[in-house]
């Protein structure tokens, strides 16, 4: 789904989260070192809107509720 004619009309706040709408859905766009990747709004462990969360040094989102981490690149808990 094309969101933008470029990266830089994507309204990423500092910490390089963006919200989108995608048809009935709100997904958060990330651009950080590892590149762009997309995530659901809500954590999947708390509910937690991610939009407050951040993208660690290793490239994993922090839910901002419990700091519970997953791989951007699977979507699985960088937990274990």
């Amino acid at each position: 789904i094309k969101l933008a004619e470029s990266i830089e009309e994507i309204p990423f706040n500092n910490d390089g989260i963006a919200e989108v709408e995608i048809g009935s859905k709100t997904v958060y766009i990330i651009k950080s070192q590892h590149g762009i990747q997309a995530c659901a709004a809500k954590c999947p462990h708390a509910g937690a809107a991610m939009q407050f969360g951040y993208v660690d040094a290793a490239g994993k989102i922090v839910c901002p509720l419990h700091r519970y981490r997953f791989d951007l690149k699977t979507g699985r808990s960088a937990e274990g």
